[in-house]
């Protein structure tokens, strides 16, 4: 793989793949984002667009006019991130 995770990344990844595992209590970014509540919203934002990016999550990802991430919606963690992630 190439670029290691960053920490937020990681986070990221992790949630997701612990919370897609089962049956999640409604949509699986808004799970994601309470696991990984110490982020801030531009650094969930922001790592969920780069995994998406990275192909380790299958996420929609809308932008703002001035290139920053706006809103993000994860579907589901892919088996590259599975892998990364080592579980």
């Amino acid at each position: 793989m190439g670029a290691s995770l960053s920490t937020a990344e990681r986070r990221v990844l992790e949630a997701a793949h612990d919370a897609g595992g089962g049956h999640v209590p409604g949509p699986l970014t808004d799970v994601v984002r309470r696991m990984v509540g110490q982020l801030t919203g531009q650094e969930f934002r922001r790592a969920v667009a780069d995994l998406s990016e990275r192909q380790l999550l299958r996420a929609s990802v809308a932008t703002k006019v001035n290139g920053e991430v706006g809103q993000v919606v994860i579907e589901r963690i892919t088996r590259l991130g599975r892998r990364a992630i080592g579980r």
